[in-house]
């Protein structure tokens, strides 16, 4: 990864199948917040049980990218209740679908 400018986010896929981790180095702000919010919204697959956000990089969160990973949450939450209701009958998975941040 190249040196990061103020104001901007990189963001990087990891793993496969239903486990995903997204890397996350830069500022989360008002400008780059979209940017994670598209990218979850396309991880909010019913395949994908787990996510991982990993902020181990991030140098800054401001209020809107507070506001993204709380949507993250949610999307996340929508995802997994979605595909319990596609599956009625079966047993729900003991993990369900979560978001964990580390870092």
């Amino acid at each position: 990864m190249a040196a990061l400018r103020p104001g901007e986010l990189w963001l990087e896929e990891r793993g496969v199948d239903a486990r995903r981790t997204l890397v996350l180095a830069g500022d989360l702000d008002a400008a780059t917040a979209p940017v994670l919010r598209e990218r979850i919204a396309r991880l909010c697959s019913p395949h994908i049980s787990e996510l991982t956000l990993d902020l181990g990089d991030v140098t800054l969160i401001e209020a809107h990218g507070t506001e993204a990973l709380l949507a993250a949450r949610a999307a996340r939450a929508t995802a997994a209740s979605s595909r319990r209701q596609a599956s009625a009958g079966a047993p729900a998975p003991p993990q369900g679908s979560r978001v964990v941040a580390s870092g």
